[in-house]
């Protein structure tokens, strides 16, 4: 696995488990202390896998399905600053007795996080997530950025090519602040 600088821990479940989370009852068993950040100061979004980080801003989804039709950014939204989280970094041990899981601790938006969801009775299968208002087409995401800047973002897919990797994809358009 490659390098990563953030803290790490692994979680053994089980029903002694001290410790709960959405998976059940966990004991940390194994950690692995963070590193300096080795990102550049000047950054906008990063991903890891599906959840998606921003560098300090703040985002909201919208009902819109046209990144055209936003000229200026909206004043009567909810806008969703990044919290902190543990994302799965390893599942190696995700089908032992016990199970053990490895978690990264870092940040995720919240605002942008349903740009995608878990298709219900699947194992790990994701799917876009559509506008209430046109069942059809994927919303717009709109990111605030602390520079005064934004970006209009319409996701378009979750996997490569020949549809087994996971790789984001999306059109965007980004306004520099005047």
């Amino acid at each position: 696995m490659k390098d990563d600088v953030s803290e790490q821990e692994w979680r053994t479940y089980s029903d002694a488990g001290k410790k709960k989370d959405l998976f059940g009852k966990y004991d940390v068993t194994k950690t692995v202390e963070g590193k300096p950040s080795n990102a550049p100061d000047k950054w906008h979004l990063a991903f890891h896998v599906f959840d998606v980080r921003t560098n300090g801003a703040e985002a909201c989804m919208t009902d819109t399905t046209d990144i055209e039709t936003i000229k200026t950014l909206p004043t009567n939204v909810k806008w969703v600053s990044d919290i902190k989280a543990y994302l799965i970094y390893d599942m190696t041990g995700m089908m032992k007795n016990p199970v053990v899981m490895g978690y990264m601790k870092s940040y995720v938006n919240m605002g942008l996080y349903y740009w995608m969801h878990k298709v219900k009775g699947t194992m790990g299968e994701y799917a876009l997530t559509m506008s209430k208002s046109d069942p059809k087409k994927a919303p717009v995401f709109l990111v605030k950025f602390k520079d005064g800047s934004y970006a209009v973002i319409q996701f378009t897919g979750l996997k490569d090519a020949t549809g087994k990797k996971k790789e984001v994809s999306f059109k965007y358009k980004f306004v520099k602040k005047n």
